[in-house]
């Protein structure tokens, strides 16, 4: 019985010891990656996840399958909620 592995791209660091964003397919990043982006814990997407909150997401295709995030939605996100809280 054959079993396929999946690789998973490797964690780069700068020299200052900060991780990188590193991208699981073109422009899409892992949770973990998506929240370093934002500036937010995993837990919180989470969260809003189960809210109907935050950045859109996609998962693999299951439905408790792996969740990715598009770095376009994330920065769309961003976008939003500058524009939805300038006076």
């Amino acid at each position: 019985m054959a079993t396929s592995t999946k690789t998973r791209p490797p964690k780069t660091s700068t020299p200052t010891g900060s991780t990188v964003v590193t991208s699981v397919r073109p422009g899409r990043v892992t949770c973990e990656s998506a929240a370093q982006y934002l500036g937010v814990a995993v837990q919180t997407l989470a969260n809003w996840r189960s809210l109907g909150m935050g950045p859109r997401y996609m998962r693999d295709g299951k439905v408790h399958s792996r969740v990715y995030y598009r770095l376009s939605d994330l920065d769309d996100w961003l976008d939003a909620q500058f524009d939805a809280h300038t006076g």
